[in-house]
């Protein structure tokens, strides 16, 4: 791309945005009626047109204030990159009307204008995804330091309640989790709570009888609650051996059982 290339770029910037425009009303799958009547729309348009013209660092500090920028919009990112598709048409169209470049053929004028517009299009492709893969790990994150707290409720007897799905990572968590409080809490009785685990197949039933054995070796007894009608059903048919696990269907009842064993029990007071 030549000097001429940018100078045309400039001078017909209105009808670049204008055909862009159209190319984006042709394409409704991909950009919603909403978008169209927007009125960022135009400025969007013109943005990466200065875009196109930068080079290197001036491009990259460019790129990025226009994606946090683009970020405050509610289009998805199919429909920003299919504004740079449309744009890539539309200054493709104008070289080609104007014959920008003369010495060069239509396929060297799309080859040359493609390496200005796809890196372009794929850095912001790349930003996406690294705002998103830090955004997913924030929140890994929060919700390791959240996740399977284990709670003292009564002396002697703790609580861990367990929300969502165990996988590998998870389950590691927990047991370290369990040790650590059980040492921790002085707990003689830990309640490990099921009820809001959605699925228990083969590998979260082989994490529980670690976590079992793990309190065993720590002093501390275990009492697996919270297991549900099809849970039991599940566990039953995948022949796990739960013979070490001592269990109750609610976490009340484990409560309940757990006073017992350290003879206590909850009276309830009447109002005089």
């Amino acid at each position: 791309m030549n000097e001429q290339f940018f100078m045309v770029l400039r001078d017909n910037r209105e009808e670049i945005i204008a055909n862009t425009v159209e190319q984006l009303s042709l394409g409704t799958e991909y950009v919603p009626k909403e978008v169209l009547k927007d009125s960022q729309l135009k400025p969007i348009i013109s943005e990466v047109l200065d875009l196109i013209e930068l080079v290197d660092e001036q491009q990259e500090q460019r790129l990025q204030n226009f994606f946090r920028g683009s970020k405050r919009l509610t289009w998805s990112i199919v429909t920003v990159l299919h504004i740079f598709d449309c744009i890539g048409l539309s200054v493709y169209q104008l070289m080609d009307k104007l014959a920008i470049i003369e010495d060069m053929t239509k396929e060297e004028r799309l080859i040359a204008l493609e390496k200005r517009v796809i890196p372009l299009r794929n850095r912001f492709v790349q930003l996406h995804v690294d705002m998103w893969e830090n955004t997913l790990e924030i929140q890994r994150l929060a919700l390791k330091e959240l996740t399977a707290p284990l709670i003292p409720i009564f002396e002697k007897i703790s609580v861990m309640p367990l929300v969502g799905t165990i996988d590998t990572e998870r389950a590691k968590l927990i047991i370290e989790n369990l040790l650590h409080g059980a040492v921790a809490h002085r707990s003689e009785i830990v309640l490990i709570d099921i009820t809001a685990v959605p699925v228990v197949d083969t590998m979260v039933a082989h994490y529980m009888m670690q976590a079992v054995e793990a309190l065993r070796l720590v002093g501390t007894r275990s009492m697996l609650v919270g297991i549900r009608p099809e849970i039991a059903q599940t566990i039953v048919n995948l022949g796990v051996q739960m013979h070490d696990f001592e269990t109750e269907s609610t976490l009340k009842r484990g409560v309940e059982k757990a006073l017992r064993s350290v003879n206590r029990k909850i009276i309830e007071v009447k109002d005089s």
